[in-house]
């Protein structure tokens, strides 16, 4: 119902405002995180091609499909020891944490 476009735009807001709240882990664990693959497309769309590969890496770390469905993230999180997150700081030692450990960092604030 919405262009394609504005629903990029829209997922790359969602996407930085969660992650530099609380990291990945919020983002995927929160219902925003519905909107990843449509960041990576927006991201890309305005330009910042570093912030589209970090969320497409986060994301591939959930396999081939990515859950639309928030309850099977949360579930996919649990099971690898991410669980809710707990509050501005990310999990330490959750599956996103790890890829933020390693020094990809995260999508730099859109000004």
């Amino acid at each position: 119902p919405f262009p394609a476009d504005l629903v990029a735009l829209f997922a790359t807001r969602w996407c930085e405002t969660e992650v530099c709240n609380g990291g990945f882990d919020q983002f995927f664990f929160n219902p925003t995180g519905i909107v990843a693959p449509d960041a990576v497309a927006g991201f890309r769309t305005i330009g910042q091609v570093k912030c589209a590969s970090v969320v497409e890496r986060a994301i591939a770390l959930f396999g081939v499909d990515y859950p639309r469905e928030q309850l099977d993230r949360q579930k996919w999180m649990e099971r690898r020891g991410a669980g809710r997150p707990r509050g501005p700081a990310q999990r330490p030692g959750g599956p996103a944490a790890r890829l933020i450990d390693r020094g990809t960092s995260r999508p730099a604030p859109m000004r």
